[in-house]
């Protein structure tokens, strides 16, 4: 029977089966991750026991049959260690998938962390009476599902049960009838259609104007509720507002410094110094000139038309006397070096980098009119029904009455026709992720969001790394929906994050990262550069540049990829052993054996 099994376990077709097998395996893991992305192959693959068992299928058949030509040769050298090999190798798999970490670790500028986020889900309940916390690990799956997913009892006699999951989700708001009396705000959708195009749009009065407002370019769409029958009388005397005039944009400028972007209005900054204290610089405009033209070697402003407008910009560090670094930016030529005093060597001392964004011309706006055709609507003060109004642009009536569903108005703009699709009399908001079940490109780092409840409370969706305050039958709960997280013994600082871009473009082409590790057990820190092609080694773990966040106004942030594999140095030795095996077994061929030893038999 043993002598039976131990023939089969090293036979040559189980060999050949086992590596069809993962051939196959690995080959499905491929088409699923082109679907669902690495994490749906960890998920459905990489993760799961059975793909264990058939490396483990592979590694007895390639030991059995390394033992079953036991005693070895001295011709069966080469077998012996390429097989070997093998067998190291598949040990230092099993190593890495029992005992590795694979995790990001985001740090803002002049920040430090040693918190890893890793890739198991949990739900963390905290009860703020006694200020007990129970964790829960959350499955997680390469498609969206629905059905009782999970339930957990708490200590307090509650239950938590998750009830659908997606992997993917997309945060979106939708307006869904109000489930108690008296709360809410009236939302309707309407559609305008004609022969060139179709739009569909929600309209929900805002909470402070109480009015709600869709700009069409030739037409304004306006929604509001009506409160009395005086309202309704007035609302067919309704005239459009004549337009206010506006003061004089002057556009904006843009600045990038230290990681960190600004917005401003070049009317705030002409002729005053502006502090930017995130990063101890001034700023101050010193001229804006709408069209601007060279006259002789000096920039003048041709006229007060925005034909050609540029600004002369003043930048200088906080509290210093030194001169203030001077730049000259065009709206119309971005590329232009916008240095041209304060720099030695060529060379940005403040490594500032400005664009302009100019005014908006009135020529953009003669394509639409100033005058506008206006579409009133409004809903009844009983609630039973919705009116409208249209003006043209001259101000003329051209409909007015009760809008039902699916019948349509000719507004007399064009050929554009007005319908009701939808009608909420009462609304609120309610926020549920949109699923991408598969992706279309790059396997981008989406959320993961689940809906869920406690105990007879509504049921409510949680976004990956949120959380929510639930009122249960048995106290005030908090509920948290986040990623696992490992502490690190030593803390990473990010010194510094720069990212260069094509000449020419802002496209990124490399990642920077200057940062100290800040190990308590070191004698001292210890300085390193995270670049693309160089991850940091230090007590066992690589840390790899993997992605920035840049956000206006906010420090820049790094994201580093973190890897811990103990089965690396295995993997390693058996590639090694692999190598050397088949360069024996070359050698050791009976064929160079004669060559090289000449007609001499192998002596048994």
């Amino acid at each position: 029977m043993i002598k039976g099994l131990f023939k089969f376990f090293s036979s040559l077709k189980l060999a050949v089966f086992s590596l069809l097998l993962l051939s196959a395996v690995l080959a499905f893991a491929t088409f699923v991750g082109s679907y669902y992305g690495m994490r749906g192959s960890q998920i459905v693959v990489y993760q799961r026991w059975w793909f264990g068992g058939v490396l483990f299928l592979l590694g007895l058949n390639v030991f059995c049959a390394a033992m079953s030509r036991y005693p070895w040769k001295m011709r069966q050298t080469g077998f012996v260690i390429t097989h070997l090999g093998i067998i190291v190798i598949l040990a230092g798999a099993f190593v890495t998938q029992q005992f590795g970490l694979d995790g990001n670790m985001p740090i803002p500028e002049k920040q430090q962390s040693q918190e890893v986020i890793l890739n198991d889900l949990k739900l963390t309940v905290t009860d703020q009476r006694t200020g007990t916390t129970q964790m829960f690990s959350v499955p997680e799956f390469h498609r969206s599902k629905v059905g009782k997913l999970m339930q957990v009892d708490l200590a307090g006699g509650e239950q938590i049960q998750i009830e659908k999951f997606i992997p993917r989700a997309i945060p979106e708001t939708k307006m869904v009838p109000s489930p108690t009396p008296g709360i809410g705000l009236p939302a309707v959708k309407v559609g305008l259609t004609n022969s060139r195009f179709q739009i569909e749009q929600w309209l929900r009065p805002e909470a402070k104007t109480e009015r709600a407002e869709l700009n069409l370019g030739p037409a304004i769409v306006t929604f509001e509720a009506l409160k009395t029958s005086a309202d309704e009388q007035a609302f067919f005397q309704r005239k459009p507002k004549a337009p206010q005039p506006k003061g004089k944009d002057q556009g904006r400028l843009l600045i990038e410094v230290q990681g960190k972007r600004f917005a401003l209005q070049v009317s705030e900054l002409l002729g005053k110094w502006r502090p930017l204290e995130e990063v101890k610089l001034e700023i101050q405009v010193k001229r804006y000139l709408p069209y601007a033209v060279v006259d002789g070697k000096k920039l003048i402003s041709k006229s007060q038309e925005p034909v050609n407008p540029a600004v002369e910009v003043e930048v200088r560090e906080m509290g210093q006397a030194t001169p203030p670094e001077k730049h000259t930016v065009f709206a119309l030529f971005p590329e232009f070096n916008t240095l041209h005093q304060g720099a030695k060597n060529k060379k940005n001392p403040l490594g500032v980098t400005l664009s302009y964004r100019g005014p908006e011309k009135e020529e953009s706006l003669r394509g639409v009119g100033r005058a506008r055709g206006h579409l009133f609507l409004a809903q009844s003060a009983d609630r039973s029904k919705i009116l409208y109004r249209v003006l043209s642009s001259a101000g003329a009536v051209n409909g007015e009455g009760q809008l039902k569903a699916g019948e349509k108005v000719a507004t007399g703009w064009m050929d554009i026709e007005l319908s009701l699709k939808d009608w909420i009399p009462s609304s609120v908001l309610d926020e549920e992720p949109r699923s991408v079940e598969v992706l279309q490109g790059a396997d981008e780092p989406f959320l993961t969001a689940v809906r869920m409840r406690v105990g007879n409370t509504p049921a409510f969706w949680l976004l990956e790394g949120m959380g929510k305050s639930v009122a249960a039958s048995s106290g005030d709960l908090i509920v948290q929906y986040h990623r696992d997280r490992m502490t690190l013994p030593f803390q990473l600082y990010l010194d510094k994050f720069t990212m260069g871009t094509n000449p020419g473009t802002n496209t990124a082409a490399s990642f920077i990262s200057d940062v100290t590790v800040k190990d308590p057990k070191a004698q001292s820190d210890k300085k390193a550069t995270i670049s693309m092609n160089e991850p940091l080694k230090y007590g066992g773990y690589y840390f790899y540049q993997a992605s920035y966040q840049l956000s206006p106004g906010q420090p820049a942030v790094s994201v580093f990829a973190v890897n811990h594999d103990p089965g690396r140095v295995l993997k390693y030795l058996g590639s090694l052993l692999m190598t050397l095996g088949i360069a024996i077994m070359f050698y050791m061929n009976p064929h160079y054996l004669k060559i090289l030893v000449g007609n001499h038999k192998e002596t048994q």
